[in-house]
């Protein structure tokens, strides 16, 4: 486990072989570090923005304190994406708070020293307990990669079965994630401690975001390359192939007589 930051820089340094971290990961990617996304877990993200308890919509953040994770981060570029929306500024009209990891920004809603929050589902829960308002689905917004696999340049040339057979081993999890539902939200509702419905919503909220088959068509990926440029201010025309290789993925897909996205 390491935070989003850490978890590329020690990708890119050898400390891991892949990362889930995608939007640090694509970051580094237009920065022109070595790497590749080359799968992704879902095409919605599954975060939720949670306000005090007297806030009734997301107008009331303005001029308040909202907790996100590292800047630069796939959850700081969607907040400073979806804000805009609502007729908020980030850093003007929402002052933005970088804590990670989830749990962190949880326990500064609960203490009062942030305004909101955007937190994961089973935080959300424990929030939503205590009498704080949710004031925005991010899955209902906005089409976003944020989990995924990232691999480095090095390990895709050099030990391509390496990376081949694992692909194909968290595809086969991927599936099976998606075709058992009871099991998958029994053990949900075991590692958050919560109940077995909350556990079943837990399930059915996250599998309903997931990627068709572990790859994203290329207009999506356009999208995605299109806004990271735009919110880490990134100048330069940058090609989806020099961002995302798929290749690994369809092949496993074709072994286990899959489909794959175009």
């Amino acid at each position: 486990m390491a935070g989003m930051l850490q978890g590329i820089q020690g990708l890119i340094g050898g400390s891991f072989d892949y990362s889930q971290m995608l939007g640090q990961g694509g970051g580094a990617i237009m920065r022109g570090a070595p790497l590749k996304i080359i799968m992704a877990f879902d095409t919605r993200p599954s975060w939720f923005l949670l306000g005090t308890k007297n806030m009734k919509g997301i107008q009331d953040l303005k001029g308040k304190q909202l907790a996100v994770s590292s800047f630069g981060a796939a959850l700081d570029q969607m907040t400073r994406e979806l804000l805009p929306r609502f007729g908020m500024e980030p850093m003007r009209d929402v002052t933005l708070r970088a804590i990670e990891p989830p749990p962190n920004r949880l326990a500064a809603l609960l203490s009062g020293a942030v305004d909101g929050a955007v937190l994961t589902h089973p935080e959300t829960i424990i929030a939503r307990r205590q009498g704080f308002k949710e004031l925005l689905f991010f899955g209902d917004h906005i089409e976003f990669v944020s989990a995924g696999v990232v691999a480095t340049e090095r390990n895709i040339s050099q030990r391509p079965d390496f990376v081949r057979r694992f692909i194909r081993g968290a595809l086969k999890t991927f599936y099976w994630l998606k075709a058992n539902e009871k099991e998958v939200a029994a053990r949900l509702a075991n590692a958050t401690k919560s109940t077995e419905a909350d556990g079943l919503e837990l399930y059915r909220t996250g599998v309903k975001l997931f990627s068709q088959d572990g790859a994203i068509p290329r207009p999506l990926q356009e999208r995605m390359v299109s806004l990271q440029r735009k919110v880490l201010n990134v100048e330069k025309d940058i090609a989806p192939e020099n961002v995302y290789d798929f290749s690994f993925v369809r092949t496993a897909n074709k072994e286990l007589g899959k489909g794959e996205s175009s």
